[in-house]
């Protein structure tokens, strides 16, 4: 009996029924995943594409009953310029051990891109080097515009095009543009972000 109960747990557990879901858009950025339907798989890929840009999406497959396991998967977030209160709530919780990688998606079919200083053009989230963030920025020592993070209560971090969260930070992960409070007024334009855990 206790056989046949063990057998039942590892169908279940490599979820036979389960079909491999794998997207992937313009940027080349691509996630895999188990999922129960073409329709289940069609709005996990569409996470990618949370702004519905036009033919974003290159490749949306799904084959069914061919997946065993279930990978991590990548959550697609907007940071704005100008967020509420000067940060992004990427609503993704970190928690203790745990290390999120944070990757802008860069590319040229995408005019995705944002301004800390509206006599400037359109930055990525490297911000711009000619101009170092002084003591009343959110990240002094930074490039002004570049794309900074914090988790919970903890210190801000550099992020750039590409960043990861501190080891041992326990809490919400916000993001937002190095930039002084005073000075988000002025500021437009958003980044795509991919968070995923390493």
């Amino acid at each position: 009996m206790k056989a046949l109960i063990a057998l039942f747990a590892l169908f279940f557990s490599v979820n036979v029924f389960a079909g491999d879901c794998y997207c992937k858009d313009k940027t080349g950025s691509s996630k895999r995943a188990c999922k129960n339907t073409p329709s289940e798989c069609n709005s996990f890929c569409q996470e990618m594409n949370p702004v519905n840009l036009p033919d974003w999406m290159v490749t949306i497959t799904y084959s069914p009953g061919s997946c065993n396991t279930l990978p991590a998967e990548a959550k697609y977030f907007q940071a704005l310029a100008r967020p509420a209160n000067n940060w992004n709530d990427t609503g993704k919780d970190i928690q203790a051990g745990e290390v999120y990688i944070i990757t802008v998606q860069v590319s040229s079919d995408i005019s995705a891109s944002w301004h800390s200083n509206p006599y400037w053009q359109g930055n990525f989230g490297e911000g711009n080097s000619n101009y170092i963030a002084g003591p009343s920025y959110l990240l002094p020592g930074k490039p002004e515009g570049s794309l900074i993070g914090r988790v919970g209560d903890g210190p801000v971090f550099y992020i750039g095009n590409n960043g990861k969260t501190p080891e041992n930070s326990v809490g919400r992960l916000r993001v937002t543009v190095n930039d002084a409070p005073a000075g988000f007024g002025d500021n437009s334009g958003w980044l795509m972000l991919e968070i995923k855990r390493q």
